[in-house]
């Protein structure tokens, strides 16, 4: 009766019925009090919590559980969750804290890989992107098979774009395209990603050539706009003046974050002072 009572309870929290899978839970450790798997049963408790978005609920479950002796056999799952409610809190710093304490005191546990994606993705969201790159690598070198690691080969890029590892952006991106090249929704990013670096390495016309890519990718307004940015920039270094203008003139402004519509003023009086409007270009810089 004991096994089949936690049997059902477990199967309506795989199915998401949640406060089903809590009336459940309660009543198993009412019924088996001196059960061995009570500490089990109030783990599961406090994931309900945290799949309802009961997160200080959860966090108060995980934390009461964690220096009982009994919840010595599952202290790296009361970890990863205790650090998954932060994470889902945007507390990151803390996250990390959590997560690091999976990765140094339990290298067999089952929650080793999602820890060390995690770690990378905390110190990422904190902009300490080589950190984050380190964590990362970890996770494609040493659990190729687990499925963040698509997402992680994503991170490793996004992380050389903001490092300014151009070189080694091309390669990644190269490599992912390779393995991934389905990834429709990811690709619009991969080639803006690929773009920036040629521009950057002075590649301007093969920029031009997957800023196009983007551009015909219909989707996200944001990338839409930053990849006519980019292709309005790399006409103008190859001085292609009447391309470079008519994508400055696509580009919406409201569309840009306020550090690129600085970028998109800064070309258009560049255009205008190479071509000889001299009014109009000092007109933009003042």
């Amino acid at each position: 009766k004991e096994a089949e009572a936690l049997f059902v309870a477990q199967k309506a929290f795989e199915d998401g019925f949640y406060d089903v899978s809590l009336g459940l839970l309660g009543r198993f450790l009412k019924s088996y009090p001196n059960s061995p798997k009570t500490a089990e049963v109030s783990l599961l408790i406090g994931q309900c919590y945290f799949h309802q978005n009961k997160f200080l609920e959860a966090l108060a479950q995980f934390e009461g559980l964690l220096n009982q002796p009994a919840a010595k056999p599952i202290k790296d799952a009361l970890l990863y969750w205790m650090a998954e409610v932060h994470f889902k809190g945007n507390s990151f710093e803390q996250a990390a804290l959590y997560y690091k304490r999976i990765v140094d005191e339990f290298p067999q546990s089952g929650y080793l890989a999602s820890a060390y994606y995690s770690l990378g993705w905390c110190l990422f969201q904190q902009q300490k992107f080589s950190q984050a790159l380190d964590y990362f690598k970890i996770v494609e070198e040493k659990f190729p098979k687990e499925p963040q690691v698509k997402d992680t080969a994503f991170k490793i890029i996004e992380c050389l774009y903001n490092l300014k590892d151009y070189a080694a952006l091309k390669q990644k991106a190269k490599s992912y395209l390779k393995n991934y090249a389905k990834d429709a929704p990811g690709l619009a990013y991969l080639n803006f990603y690929m773009a920036e670096a040629d521009y950057y390495l002075n590649n301007f016309n093969d920029a031009i050539d997957e800023y196009a890519k983007v551009l015909a990718n219909k989707g996200d307004e944001k990338i839409q706009a930053l990849a006519k940015l980019g292709a309005a920039w790399s006409n103008l270094k190859l001085k292609r003046y009447k391309e470079a203008q008519d994508n400055f003139a696509e580009i919406r402004m409201e569309a840009l974050e306020k550090r690129s519509q600085c970028v998109l003023m800064l070309g258009k009086a560049i255009l205008m002072a190479e071509t000889n409007r001299f009014n109009e270009a000092g007109a933009i810089y003042q």
